[in-house]
């Protein structure tokens, strides 16, 4: 289950990254969007095609199959990073949508029948790897385009597959990747001779005739849309076809996400790559939490309300906020009018589908306010942007610093860990780094920044334990486990989040744009 996993992630890891690729492409080869476009789409019926035609290779083992494909994502992922010009880079693109269809049909059916005892548990981390994929590849690609280009970042991603392949080759069990158990039916002979299944039933039946009627058979439902939708083969078929449609967007959103943030907006590709998971990963985790606690929350609703806010006060500043959470109050009443969750409570589900948009994509908001064009035209967006991270990430460290170290003194119970010691410590550091670090960084200055400094120290522990109280409430630990022994994202940027509006407001004070 691990190494079809491990597989799925590579795949997805492959497609992020060429979503992270095709700015810095298009921009090599001199080709328009237009005809990238073009490419993706053929790309995307071929591969469509593909998984269609999965059932006549039924009888080929799946390590054949997945491990094949990983070797050859390895062989498109180099030629691609080696490509002269964007024919052969179009062309390497429809091979990978042709190379890369086993994984879904195949590696799923080879896993529900090597445990078919507990098909959702495999199925349900066949997924999570894929998303694995798609979450975390942006952001190493990142850095490697930042490092070397982006040409080293898809041979890397190739250096990768091939591992994959082998471990593959070496660790999934051979057998038919796709195989069907029909249960045995009577065999209906034509002859006259009477055959053995026959023979047996008129044996064993009662000799004596019976008089009585037969019974009557109750007529059969008509097929009506209702009784359909009450089956539970039909509901698994469009929960299936949901979550496919679910992520055919998520690939056009990390296809064209990208590209327009680095061609449009114009910032560096780490930042492309640590927005595009920061708010993937931010969101889904406060939802989740929610949703353990029973909330049952909008989840698509309220993400895609997170990503249209940051893109609208981007474009547009603070007038983008009313609108947008008109529209999420709108669409998460529909949600429940059409009944997509038939466990929600409408009221209780609508308010934390608010909480969170409000909690995560308002707060988090105001970092594209302070990269925002439109309200800063001198574009120092990323200066106000890094000293907020610096102060917040000096004052999270040395509060955990001195607590852990000096610490006996609780701040209050609602997180016992917290001490009124790591406290002073972090509100001390957070100051004095304001004052010796962030000031260097154009346009801050001395003054502005020690203000910067005392507002991370006021701001950032409340928004600890805002979050403290939350995870309280909901019944979990962590947000989140992406990273290990830390958490989850939303307990790394808490803090942040609390200080991001208060940093807005701060630069728009002082004038500093």
């Amino acid at each position: 289950m691990a190494v079809v996993s491990f597989s799925h992630t590579i795949q997805h890891s492959y497609v992020a990254v060429m979503g992270i690729v095709y700015p810095f492409a298009l921009a090599t080869f001199h080709v328009s969007y237009a005809v990238l476009g073009i490419t993706l789409g053929v790309a995307g019926v071929c591969g469509g095609l593909m998984q269609g035609l999965a059932g006549i290779v039924k009888r080929v083992s799946a390590r054949l199959l997945l491990g094949g494909q990983n070797l050859a994502l390895a062989l498109v992922s180099a030629i691609g990073a080696l490509a002269p010009s964007f024919a052969i880079f179009g062309l390497v693109r429809v091979m990978g949508s042709l190379v890369t269809w086993p994984q879904h049909p195949v590696g799923s059916a080879h896993l529900t029948d090597r445990v078919p005892h507990r098909r959702g548990f495999v199925l349900a981390a066949h997924t999570t790897g894929g998303n694995f994929g798609t979450l975390l590849a942006p952001l190493a690609a990142s850095g490697v385009i930042v490092a070397f280009g982006w040409r080293w970042a898809l041979a890397g991603t190739g250096m990768v597959m091939a591992l994959c392949s082998a471990v593959t080759w070496t660790r999934v069990r051979g057998g038919p990747s796709l195989s069907v158990t029909r249960p045995p039916s009577p065999r209906i002979e034509s002859s006259g001779a009477e055959s053995p299944v026959s023979r047996a039933v008129s044996t064993s039946a009662d000799p004596a005739p019976s008089s009585a009627p037969p019974a009557a058979v109750p007529p059969e439902r008509p097929m009506t849309l209702r009784n359909a939708l009450r089956r539970r083969q039909a509901l698994a078929v469009l929960v299936a076809g949901t979550i496919s449609g679910a992520g055919r967007g998520a690939g056009v959103l990390t296809t064209y996400v990208p590209a327009y943030l680095r061609s449009g907006l114009h910032e560096p590709a780490l930042l492309v790559g640590v927005l595009t998971a920061v708010v993937g990963l931010a969101a889904v985790e406060g939802y989740a939490a929610f949703r353990k606690a029973g909330y049952h929350p909008a989840t698509l609703v309220g993400l895609v309300a997170v990503v249209g806010l940051m893109v609208g006060v981007y474009n547009r500043g603070e007038a983008a906020e009313p609108l947008v959470v008109v529209l999420l109050v709108a669409f998460t009443l529909l949600w429940h009018l059409l009944r997509v969750d038939k466990g929600a409570d409408p009221v209780r589900s609508t308010l934390s589908t608010l909480f969170v948009y409000c909690w995560v994509g308002v707060f988090g908001s105001y970092a594209a306010l302070l990269l925002s064009p439109t309200v800063f035209s001198h574009r120092h967006g990323i200066a106000y942007l890094l000293g907020a991270v610096i102060t917040v990430v000096a004052y999270d460290v040395a509060a955990l610093g001195v607590g852990s170290w000096v610490g006996h003194r609780p701040l209050t119970a609602i997180s016992p860990n917290k001490t009124w010691e790591g406290l002073i410590g972090g509100t001390v550091v957070a100051i004095v780094v304001a004052v010796m670090v962030v000031h260097l960084i154009h346009p801050w200055t001395i003054g502005k920044a020690a203000a910067l400094g005392v507002i991370v120290a006021v701001l950032a522990p409340i928004g600890d334990l805002a979050e403290s109280l939350v995870k309280r409430h909901v019944g979990v630990k962590d947000m989140g486990r992406v990273l290990p022994g830390h958490g989850g994202l939303l307990d790394r940027v808490d803090g942040l989040l609390f200080v991001l509006p208060a940093t807005y407001y701060l630069v728009r004070a002082f004038h500093l744009g």
